[in-house]
């Protein structure tokens, strides 16, 4: 957990102190410096206790191991004037094992972005930009070092923002008749897209002139591949269910994946009543069709707001009332089944309010006390060998295979220990027998011809995949 250090006020307000000292320096002299303040998961900045400050995390991301997330603290947990609060912004460049708060010079008061920053972008490892519920506009080209402010002209709230590389980007006003704004140098100039709609709230650049969008709630999903010379649009969202338009289902947001996968997530209200279950289903052409929904029980999980990229065969998804359960899926989106965050606190967790998933597969994510973001905890999932033994999916999902391609040795580490292992070619022929250790396995492959092979786990009487990996020559 990203934790707060129970110290008194006097402590916090010295290292304020240190780190406005540090930022002036940064002004005057034009020296690079950042303010290393390595947070770990075992300490606390929440506990049930002591509380004498409060952070809340607004957004986080994650681009392989590089992370940025945001946050706004508060100094007296009794008085939420805006006063008493700033904005901060952490990175870790571990997956988010650890943190540092990076200073930053951004003029901006908490009474024009009422929420704080509500969604951070790591474009990559230098590159990062983030959006506040208004027309606040900040990105760092240098890994944080320094950001930049900007105010986009508008209506009054931002809802989303997606850059496909550092240059090319769209960001989408909730509300507006003409919502989307694109820009092609990085933020620093942005040209109104020819577009009418209202109630956009979600954008994606794909790059080369492609942008999709959403219409909240129910669709239509809008596309253009030429600049915005042309439009389409698809029908709205149809529920396999066969609902009537408003009966029942409710498509809160959405994730685009690169190519024309896409999730659109919500609620799904039985007889009517408030407390529904979380819904969520896949297109696989550009929300052409769907696929038929997946709900889950209410005490899992009543909506979804979250998840984490499709560009990888494993996704996480979280939301309202998730209480520390996270929606697991290891084929893409095709099917999900409920997991367990583990964590190292005994923070209570509610409502999920920002989902991330770096480069080694333990997703990150943001919960709060209340539906209310007054104090949030960063958590990063870390799950014990022993919690996934029965779940073959997991157990695929967590083993590793390098190099790949590989030539005379391939090195193999599983959570599978003690489990049977075979290596198979691609016409079934078993080449190599073992049993999975409970450290890494290396296996001289310099008698395999070339090829592809498959890395096969017997569990409990059922053989399943756990990965290939690729021959070369020798």
């Amino acid at each position: 957990m990203f934790a707060r250090h129970s110290t008194n006020i006097n402590i916090q307000m010295r290292l304020l102190k240190c780190l406005v000292m540090l930022q002036l320096l940064v002004l005057v002299s034009g020296v690079e410096a950042q303010f290393y303040w390595p947070v770990t998961f075992d300490s606390r900045w929440i506990t049930d206790t002591h509380i004498d400050s409060t952070i809340c995390f607004t957004s986080v991301s994650c681009n392989g191991n590089n992370c940025t997330a945001a946050a706004v603290i508060n100094f007296d947990p009794d008085n939420y004037s805006i006063s008493n609060q700033r904005i901060a912004l952490y990175r870790s460049g571990d997956g988010g094992r650890s943190w540092y708060e990076q200073p930053h010079n951004l003029k901006f008061s908490l009474s024009e972005i009422v929420d704080g920053l509500i969604k951070i972008q790591q474009i990559d490892s230098l590159n990062a930009v983030a959006i506040g519920d208004t027309n606040v506009f900040v990105r760092t080209s240098d890994g944080g070092i320094t950001w930049e402010l900007q105010t986009i002209q508008g209506p009054h709230r931002m809802n989303d923002i997606h850059f496909s590389n550092p240059n090319d980007g769209v960001i989408c006003f909730y509300g507006s008749i003409y919502p989307l704004r694109t820009t092609s140098d990085g933020g620093k100039h942005w040209i109104q897209a020819p577009f009418g709609g209202d109630y956009i709230v979600q954008a994606h650049s794909y790059g080369n002139g492609k942008f999709r969008w959403f219409k909240y709630p129910f669709g239509p999903f809008y596309t253009t591949t030429n600049n915005f010379k042309t439009v389409d649009s698809t029908a709205m969202i149809v529920d396999s269910l066969q609902d009537s338009l408003w009966s029942h289902r409710l498509n809160t947001k959405c994730t685009f994946g690169n190519g024309d996968t896409i999730l659109a997530y919500g609620k799904y209200w039985i007889n009517d009543l408030w407390l529904g279950n979380g819904s969520i289903q896949r297109s696989i052409d550009g929300g052409q069709s769907w696929e038929e929904p997946v709900t889950f029980p209410t005490d899992r999980i009543t909506q979804i707001d979250y998840t984490t990229s499709l560009d990888r065969d494993t996704i996480f998804a979280a939301g309202l009332y998730s209480n520390n359960y996270l929606l697991l899926s290891t084929d893409k989106g095709r099917s999900w089944t409920a997991d367990t965050i583990i964590t190292n606190t005994d923070f209570i967790y509610h409502p999920c309010f920002g989902l991330a998933m770096p480069a080694d597969g333990h997703p990150i994510a943001i919960f709060s006390v209340t539906t209310y973001v007054s104090r949030s905890s960063l958590t990063k999932e870390s799950s014990s060998k022993l919690g996934l033994i029965g779940y073959p999916a997991k157990i695929a999902y967590y083993t590793s295979i390098y190099p790949n391609p590989a030539t005379n040795m391939v090195t193999i580490e599983s959570i599978a220990e003690s489990y049977p292992m075979m290596i198979v070619d691609m016409l079934g022929r078993i080449v190599y027998q073992s049993t999975i250790p409970n450290e890494k396995m290396q296996i001289n492959t310099s008698h395999f011809p070339s090829g592809i092979y498959n890395v096969i786990i017997n569990f409990k009487g059922t053989n399943f995949s756990a990965g290939k990996f690729i021959i070369l020559g020798h």
